[in-house]
This record gives C-alpha cells, structure tokens and sequence, in this order.
C-alpha cells in the first residue's frame, strides 16, 4: 500500500468513525427514555439470551422443519419416530 492510499483510508477511517459515533450517541439519546424499565429490560434480556449460542436459529428451523414435515415421505420411519 502506498503512503498516499494509507493517508486516504486514514481519513477515510475517521471519517466514517466519526460518522458512526454520531449515529451511536443519536441512537442513546433517542432509547434513553426506555433504559431501567423493568418490563424492557426483561424483553431485550430475553433477546440477547436467545441470541446466544444461535438459539433462534435454532429455534427457526424446529418452526420450519415442523412446518414442512407433511412434505416428508409417509414411508420414512425416522421421520414417523421424529414427529
């Protein structure tokens, strides 16, 4: 990399930083009036704890493998054992 590109993605990096700060703070002011209620603060708990280790995605292909199991061959007796 020249030095000129590296001067250009520097600015250009702070550029965006700064952009993306003034978002952050815009975003903490506008959620401000919804931190320590206790209803809220549950909710987005639970969210977070979802989000761990995957499990929604886990969650969403139960949802959808239940939704699909009519497409499943009536002959497949994992499939009978399953659901």
């Amino acid at each position: 990399m020249t030095s000129l590109s590296a001067r250009l993605l520097a600015r250009l990096s702070a550029r965006v930083a700064s952009h993306v700060s003034a978002f952050d703070q815009r975003v903490d002011a506008a959620l401000e009036p919804w931190r320590d209620r206790r209803g809220i603060d549950r909710m987005f708990h639970l969210a977070s704890t979802v989000g761990d280790f995957s499990v929604i995605w886990q969650i969403i292909g139960v949802v959808v493998a239940r939704g699909t199991r009519s497409h499943c061959s009536a002959g497949s007796s994992a499939s009978r054992a399953w659901w």
